[in-house]
């Protein structure tokens, strides 16, 4: 039965949260992530929620809300917003959880207006209560709706956005072992949204001219890319990430153009798509690379620096940015 559309208007029920981030409201966090508030309940947040800390992100330009257990979220959301070029216009999140992507989407365009979509209730409530911490809360809607059934309704029209973005869902069903919480496993493994079913919400949500960009799991990279071109979606920028140089890359970053024939198209570059350099995200020592840190909105450090204390082991998708265990069982 299609899950209602409803628009959170307030902070409500309990909630869960993925995060990036460093201290909220701190001028400037020695580590990407740096826990503000541990245990008890979060002024402002759900009520009912188990312990929640307050993280942020991109240095304190984005404040989230997160359960000091459940599911956290890994740094993929805030390398995809990076990667993704601005101005954004209208965009929307498939997916949003407790809001990283779609807030730090926010954050990096302050023309930007969009919609944040998450289908578990926790997840949403949580986003919506972590919102109003941020400045650009008059920018951004949390809607608690299932995608599949929501896409080309109401907030969600059709044609309606010049960017979709999303981090889904990374595993088949019968890839793996689904972890046995819940939240984990439906954020995790494709309980409830596949990679056909988030592919067509993009197709009917994109405008004309508008982008679709998605972090995802380089094994299934061929998938995705065939998806893509069963609707018209044209790859028009893709990049590797890898955890170390001495690792292969386990994610891969892509930007796909609507409504476009590459092989008629002269606006595209020879070939159609442009594979940017690999990013690798640590240096051997363990701290992250100049780029990384550029991308997650941390100054650099000397080679002589120790790693922040909380560093991340993002792209190899285990550790979450304060070391939680977030794609795991």
């Amino acid at each position: 039965m299609p899950h209602p559309e409803a628009s959170f208007v307030a902070p409500v029920r309990r909630g869960e949260v993925d995060a990036r981030g460093g201290p909220a409201s701190s001028p400037a966090p020695a580590s990407v992530v740096r826990r503000f508030q541990a245990g008890g309940q979060a002024a402002g947040a759900p009520h009912g929620a188990d312990g929640l800390t307050v993280d942020t992100l991109l240095r304190g330009r984005v404040t989230l809300l997160q359960p000091t257990r459940g599911f956290r979220s890994s740094l993929d959301p805030v390398l995809l917003a990076a990667f993704v070029r601005p101005p954004f216009g209208r965009f929307v999140d498939i997916g949003c959880g407790t809001g990283a992507l779609a807030f730090s989407l926010a954050a990096l365009d302050g023309h930007s207006s969009g919609v944040g979509v998450e289908i578990q209730p926790r997840l949403a409530a949580l986003a919506q209560a972590g919102l109003g911490r941020n400045t650009f809360a008059d920018r951004l809607q949390v809607v608690h709706a299932d995608i599949r059934f929501a896409a080309g309704q109401g907030t969600l029209g059709r044609a309606a956005f010049d960017l979709v973005a999303t981090n889904p869902p990374y595993r088949m069903v019968s890839a793996g072992v689904c972890s046995p919480h819940p939240e984990r496993a439906q954020a995790n493994h494709e309980v409830s949204l596949t990679l056909d079913e988030w592919l067509d919400a993009a197709t009917a949500l994109v405008n004309p001219t508008g982008r679709v960009a998605v972090v995802y799991p380089t094994d299934r990279l061929r998938e995705l890319l065939s998806g893509f071109a069963r609707r018209r979606l044209t790859p028009s920028r893709l990049r590797l990430v890898q955890p170390r140089l001495d690792r292969p890359a386990s994610r891969v970053l892509v930007e796909a153009r609507a409504g476009v024939d590459a092989d008629n198209d002269c606006t595209q570059p020879p070939g159609g798509l442009v594979q940017e350099p690999i990013l690798v995200l640590h240096e051997p020592t363990g701290g992250f690379t100049a780029e990384a840190r550029n991308m997650l909105g941390e100054p650099l450090r000397s080679s002589d620096d120790e790693p922040p204390r909380n560093a991340s082991r993002a792209a190899d998708g285990n550790d979450g940015v304060d070391g939680s265990r977030c794609h795991e069982s």
